[in-house]
């Protein structure tokens, strides 16, 4: 399902997997995931919520030379 700023929404329950960096989502209204498909699309490999306790909007991702994830994207937490 996509929003009205043509980005996927997810409704329900996330799928995380065992492995996850953090299976809770946290975000005040918006989260930030990653997921990761067999090259089929059938199969969970991977998948994780990544933010904190703040909106948090995911914008960009890429992997590096040595297969290393790299997220960019906005966060909104507070300040103390």
């Amino acid at each position: 399902m996509f929003n009205l700023s043509d980005r996927p929404d997810v409704v329900g329950d996330f799928p995380t997997t065992k492995n996850a960096y953090d299976r809770t989502f946290k975000g005040d209204g918006r989260d930030t995931f990653v997921t990761k498909l067999s090259s089929d699309g059938r199969t969970l490999l991977y998948s994780t919520y990544l933010g904190g306790t703040g909106w948090d909007g995911g914008n960009a991702i890429a992997l590096d030379t040595a297969t290393m994830l790299i997220s960019a994207g906005l966060r909104k937490a507070a300040i103390r």
